[in-house]
């Protein structure tokens, strides 16, 4: 049975491939649905930002849940939720705390794993809803559970994991007393409050922990001197760090308390080396060497402290981690007294990153779902869609700057996080949209690309994110949608032209850069070679410069002066290496229609090197 001592971290669930019953789709047409209004991202926002100030106030966990199921239900508008926890013991998962429901049996159901909705959530780990249950053939059915549901009148049923450590210790389920299909956005909405159940747990946890050392130390009193204060640093280091997780100080606060408490610098860096709190102990590129990694991945696999030697100074490193998940690092000077001290510390860090994750995601959900309307957007935005801009400080009638970042999808957190810390001082959406980052910003300066490309380039490359971005502009919010096409259509053509990172607009790529957005690198490589490569064998043949050469005599008509003036050579120069091109390419590379395409490959050949 799980406890308040169970040992793990919080885990929450952010895959939203849900699994939905092949019965569901029978169900969704079945008369009489009842069509519940899906959450406003707003409300959704709000209701975990209540629970995780109950978190931060409240130190009962049963308080806690309580106000989770409580709000879930208010949330989704059902007429019931609950929350069960897994006995594994038994086999089974039961009810724990309800909101809504009427008798007592179905308060006191105890679910085989792996039967019926909650036995399947509590077991499988993803989101599962049934439309109508009783009539539902893919449901797993128990006779004495079906008489318990059809007394209780419950039809439509939908449940979400809770996961603690890596493990599924329960679920959070919403109920309907009339047919009913839940939407993705009624799904997100669930599963977010999933994970604040989730760190709900693991606050427990940590107060068992410390129960638990207190007890030890208390029945010490036989043992080492050494021992005892070494449990009287833990316990106040735990009371300590405990306050800082329930405070609003964040990971700058738990980084204070244990360099106070540790008498040393400490630092914390992401798992790309970037520095999240803490001055930084080590630069990125020292970060990087192997003798690091491997001290940091010792530390991950090992679930303890590791010591490393650098420049003759001994340093501690901690792994911080989440189940398999490597989150980040600690880093301080090494001492044996610290040891203990640090390992205890990274699990509040933990706990404090997965937290602000949850956070993080559910505001994402909210802003995701406003870019999803404007790209969907045919026409003139209403009040409601006008009031969600205003929010975030966009005026609809103004002018506004579109990005479509795309990162690989293992940088999309921490890419976000980059984002917003970017236009953090300026009115702005940004968030996670159809597999790219989004960002929608008011642009009342028109800040030039080359600007972009400096502040918004860097910002990601600290946290050596790769990112291939396109740039556009809109004139007012009618024109969003527009504009966020034209942003994605960059952003594929920089992709075509196999750049791994880059900033551009439509303007800079101009029309040969546009037309391969719809191509791969390779179809983009293969039309460069069809006109050009006799061309660039020559010049790695010969350390020449004759592509560079046939680019600006056709960028400047052919007129052997201004060619000359460019390229800084003498005009007879010009003549020289256009006869060379003749040789090569054949005379027709100059006239039309042959220079057409010649010119069209040059353009790719250019933008391929640096967009």
């Amino acid at each position: 049975m799980i406890d308040d001592a169970d040992d793990g971290h919080v885990l929450p669930c952010h895959d939203q491939s849900h699994q939905m019953w092949r019965s569901h789709i029978r169900g969704a047409r079945m008369q009489g649905l009842d069509r519940l209004a899906p959450p406003v991202q707003d409300r959704v926002l709000g209701a975990v930002r209540e629970c995780a100030a109950d978190l931060a106030t409240i130190r009962d966990r049963t308080v806690i849940l309580r106000g989770i199921v409580r709000r879930t239900r208010a949330l989704l508008g059902t007429h019931m939720s609950y929350l069960s926890l897994n006995d594994l013991t038994a086999g089974d998962t039961y009810i724990h705390i309800t909101d809504g429901v009427e008798t007592e049996a179905y308060r006191n159901i105890r679910m085989p794993l792996g039967t019926g909705v909650l036995g399947s959530v509590a077991a499988g780990g993803t989101a599962v809803q049934t439309a109508d249950y009783l009539a539902d053939p893919a449901m797993n059915h128990l006779g004495d559970i079906d008489e318990i549901v059809r007394n209780e009148g419950v039809k439509a049923i939908l449940g979400a994991p809770i996961r603690v450590g890596g493990r599924v210790v329960g679920a959070l389920l919403v109920a309907h007393r009339t047919a009913t299909v839940f939407g993705e956005t009624a799904i997100a909405a669930l599963i977010d409050m999933a994970a604040q159940a989730a760190v709900a747990f693991e606050q427990t946890r940590l107060a068992a922990e410390i129960a638990r050392l207190s007890r030890e130390h208390a029945a010490t009193e036989s043992e080492t001197q050494a021992r005892q204060d070494e449990l009287e640093a833990m316990l106040r280091l735990d009371d300590r760090l405990m306050g800082g997780l329930l405070s609003t100080a964040g990971l700058p606060g738990v980084v204070d308390v244990l360099a106070e408490a540790i008498g040393a610098p400490v630092s914390i860096y992401d798992p790309t080396g970037f520095v999240l709190a803490g001055s930084p102990i080590l630069d990125g590129e020292r970060l990087r060497a192997a003798d690091v990694r491997a001290a940091v991945d010792a530390s991950h696999h090992g679930r303890s402290a590791a010591a490393l030697h650098i420049d003759g100074a001994p340093l501690l490193i901690v792994a911080v981690a989440a189940g398999p998940e490597h989150l980040a690092t600690i880093m301080t000077v090494d001492a044996p007294a610290r040891r203990s001290l640090v390992e205890r510390a990274s699990v509040y860090v933990s706990t404090l990153l997965l937290f602000e994750r949850t956070l993080v995601d559910a505001d994402n959900r909210a802003q995701s779902a406003l870019v999803e309307d404007i790209v969907r957007l045919d026409g003139v935005p209403d009040q409601s869609m006008r009031s969600r801009l205003n929010e975030y400080g966009i005026r609809p009638e103004t002018r506004s700057l579109v990005l479509v970042c795309a990162v690989p999808a293992t940088q999309q957190h921490r890419a976000l996080l980059a984002l917003r810390d970017q236009f953090a001082q300026q009115a702005a959406v940004v968030s996670v949209h159809s597999g790219h980052l989004c960002v929608i910003a008011a642009d009342d300066t028109r800040t030039p690309v080359v600007t972009l490309r400096e502040r918004v380039l860097d910002r990601l490359a600290v946290r050596s994110i790769d990112a291939l971005i396109g740039v556009a502009r809109a004139t007012d919010a009618a024109h969003l949608r527009q504009a966020h096409g034209d942003a994605l259509a960059v952003s594929d053509a920089l992709a075509a032209l196999g750049h791994d990172t880059g900033i551009a607009d439509e303007v800079e790529l101009g029309l040969a850069g546009m037309l391969v957005g719809g191509s791969n690198a390779g179809r983009v490589g293969a039309l460069v070679d069809r006109f050009l490569e006799p061309l660039l064998e020559y010049d790695r043949a010969h350390g020449s410069r004759l592509c560079e050469t046939a680019w600006t005599y056709l960028e400047h008509g052919g007129r052997a002066a201004p060619v000359a003036a460019a390229l800084h050579v003498h005009v007879n120069t010009v003549r020289q290496r256009a006869e060379r091109i003749d040789a090569i390419l054949g005379e027709g590379w100059r006239v039309p229609p042959a220079s057409v395409d010649v010119h069209f490959a040059l353009r790719l050949w250019r933008l391929r090197a640096a967009p």
